[in-house]
């Protein structure tokens, strides 16, 4: 899913980023070099992939089923991390919060708890369209956790 993210990013900035010449931080500016280097061959590798992710999704995720996963594997990283040590938490992040969006689907992040006195968030991921039950079970969850 990487794949199509990159490519899509090109395609969405490039043109800004060539017209405006942005500063990004480091991290940010390596991404968006890597995303030039998604070619359309890339692309049509990693399409049938996150279809078939789809459809798989779409199985399990049928009217009413909520699925219920932290949103990062870790309570919130501390500022100034070491940008070696960012990228591996980022990795993970990404492994969990990118569920969603890949397949189309609605989620919701709730700041659950703390541990140690850092947030840990709670994603509830539904079905493409369950905007709305979705955000009354966030409501109802909020509630709860306050």
């Amino acid at each position: 899913m990487m794949t199509v993210q990159q490519w899509e990013a090109h395609r969405s900035f490039a043109d800004w980023i060539d017209r405006v010449n942005p500063s990004f931080a480091y991290d940010v500016a390596q991404r968006f070099l890597k995303a030039a280097e998604t070619s359309d061959a890339d692309l049509a590798v990693a399409k049938p992939i996150r279809e078939a992710h789809r459809r798989r999704m779409s199985e399990l995720l049928r009217p009413g089923t909520v699925v219920v996963l932290p949103t990062a594997p870790s309570p919130a990283p501390l500022y100034g991390l070491r940008q070696s040590e960012m990228q591996d938490v980022r990795r993970r992040i990404i492994e969990l919060t990118c569920i969603a969006g890949g397949i189309g689907a609605a989620q919701v992040n709730l700041p659950a708890v703390e541990v140690d006195g850092l947030p840990v968030g709670l994603s509830l991921i539904a079905a493409a369209g369950a905007d709305e039950m979705l955000l009354a079970l966030a409501q109802e969850m909020s509630e709860i956790l306050d």
